[in-house]
């Protein structure tokens, strides 16, 4: 290549610079009514909660860091995997928007039971009853994301199969020891419990999922035309619970 192409590449890249595409994740929401009515039943044993780990031998203020989270999704790509990736700035993100959100409006809302609630690292989740017909309609889903992905360019997406959508937990800091485990199991396993039985009286026993999003959380889509003016908005959490 001559020095006068060289300059002429430089010269459009600078033009014209190849936009640096955010790490982004891929969320099915549940829908706004399902969410509302969660959070209404979930957020009413919060304080319960928090009086019980007040009795527990823990650090002061700890119950406070206990809470229950106001979105509620299923996760098929999360951020931190598509944050690092050589092959990121490479794709056709414009693409990966675009065809998800076709995807979307083909979807119906798909009603998927949940199992028994459980700990998940520091968060109480209610993970997915893999052996319902609706958690499959999830699994078709996952191949689709994963043929999206790779149509716009990334080699071995990081699509992951869905499994839970997280209720509460205690908030993230860096610490040596998190603050969960030094809860003893029994007393995890009571928290649990408490969560499980406000869900059963509100007749709570699955997750109603509706729409896909490609955003930086979830509630941050990106747009078509638009992400990469907002491809630099500071990541937030949900009641200090950080979202991936």
């Amino acid at each position: 290549m001559s020095d006068m192409e060289v300059a002429s590449i430089t010269a459009r890249t600078s033009m014209y610079p190849i936009p640096d595409v955010p790490p982004f994740g891929v969320y099915q929401l549940a829908i706004p009514e399902w969410q509302e009515y969660a959070y209404e039943t979930l957020v009413g044993v919060q304080q319960p909660v928090r009086m019980y780990i007040d009795g527990l031998k823990l650090p002061e203020g700890s119950s406070q860091r206990f809470g229950i989270n106001p979105i509620y999704a299923a996760t098929f790509v999360e951020r931190r995997d598509t944050k690092d990736r050589d092959d990121l700035r490479e794709i056709d993100f414009e693409s990966v928007i675009e065809r998800v959100g076709n995807l979307m409006a083909s979807s119906e809302v798909v009603a998927v039971p949940i199992a028994d609630l459980e700990w998940y690292a520091s968060r109480i989740v209610a993970p997915f009853d893999q052996e319902s017909g609706e958690y499959k309609r999830l699994l078709d889903q996952q191949v689709e994301i994963e043929q999206i992905l790779r149509g716009a360019g990334m080699e071995e997406p990081p699509v992951n199969r869905p499994h839970h959508t997280s209720l509460s937990g205690f908030s993230f800091r860096f610490e040596a020891t998190p603050l969960h485990t030094r809860i003893y199991r029994n007393h995890r396993k009571e928290i649990v419990q408490m969560i499980s039985r406000r869900l059963t009286y509100a007749g709570i026993d699955s997750v109603e999922l509706g729409g896909l999003i490609v955003g930086q959380n979830y509630s941050s889509p990106f747009a078509p035309g638009s992400w990469q003016m907002n491809s630099c908005v500071e990541v937030v959490s949900y009641g200090d619970v950080p979202t991936l």
